[in-house]
């Protein structure tokens, strides 16, 4: 879906396309939201809400992705990557350590985020610690992003080639993190 359909769906539809948008991509559907407050059409602390609720209910998915696909997903990864099944269970031991820290560091990740919270839910945060650490980063984060639209919302699609350029940074240095600790898991053994 492209951005000026989302636009004209929220004009058309109000608050009840919201929510599902901000499930699917809430930072840039956020920000035009703050336009829409800008122009008298939104009340800011109803999309406040209700894209804290959508980011809440969109992490979630994917926890549960790894909460109850975490045996398929290893067998994935063995098979497709050559990761054996130690070494998943090394980094899990990783995020068991960490599990509040670790949660939160994935939630500021854009683009790799949903990696972090499949970890989460196979190594079995609880659900209320998880949502506990999304949310303090999400009310945080929402805040920013109707921010920055209510004062730079007509610009949602520059804004959106930068949130698009900083996630291809970070899968960048997340794949080229990665096949370094390959090689070097590999060195090792």
């Amino acid at each position: 879906m492209s951005l000026d359909h989302a636009v004209l769906l929220l004009q058309q539809y109000g608050y009840f396309v919201l929510f599902p948008l901000a499930i699917i991509e809430g930072p840039i559907i956020t920000i035009i939201a703050g336009l829409f407050v800008t122009s008298g059409i939104f009340n800011p602390l109803i999309v406040y809400a209700v894209v804290v609720a959508g980011d809440i209910v969109g992490d979630s998915f994917w926890y549960s992705v790894g909460r109850f696909g975490g045996g398929p997903i290893s067998r994935f990864l063995e098979k497709v990557f050559g990761i054996k099944q130690s070494t998943i269970e090394q980094a899990k031991q990783k995020m068991e350590r960490n599990r509040f820290k670790t949660t939160m560091l994935f939630k500021f990740a854009q683009g790799i985020g949903f990696a972090g919270f499949i970890a989460a839910g196979m190594v079995r945060v609880s659900y209320p610690l998880f949502v506990l650490a999304c949310l303090i980063v999400t009310l945080a984060q929402s805040a920013v992003f109707l921010g920055v639209g209510v004062l730079f919302g007509q610009a949602y699609h520059q804004i959106e080639h930068y949130f698009n350029y900083a996630a291809e940074i970070i899968i960048g240095l997340a794949v080229i993190g990665l096949l370094l600790w390959y090689f070097r898991y590999r060195e090792t053994r």
